[in-house]
């Protein structure tokens, strides 16, 4: 997974390398170099949009996975604490 955040990283610089490229190199609307630049440029633009996509719902994806284990395991040291309490007490104690 960080080797494809790497990736989208170099995608998202090499999209402003290309736009950079189209602005001061081929300025020329009408030259093959501009309209192969173009392509280009939208090419990498779906590539970082898809990628990103897909991290944000891979990440999305952990964190509820993460966070049904920490519930999980906080509703197991509820129980344990219960157990514990009642070990020390003798049971369950009414207070007036």
């Amino acid at each position: 997974m960080v080797w494809f955040k790497i990736f989208i990283q170099i995608v998202s610089v090499a999209v402003g390398v290309q736009a950079a490229r189209l602005d001061y190199v081929t300025h020329d609307k009408r030259t093959h170099g501009f309209k192969s630049g173009r392509s280009w440029l939208w090419a990498l633009l779906c590539v970082l949009v898809v990628g990103n996509t897909f991290i944000i719902w891979i990440d999305d994806n952990d964190k509820v996975r993460e966070n049904n284990e920490l519930k999980t395991q906080l509703s197991g040291l509820g129980k344990e604490f219960e157990n514990t309490k009642k070990a020390v007490t003798g049971g369950i104690i009414f207070l007036m």
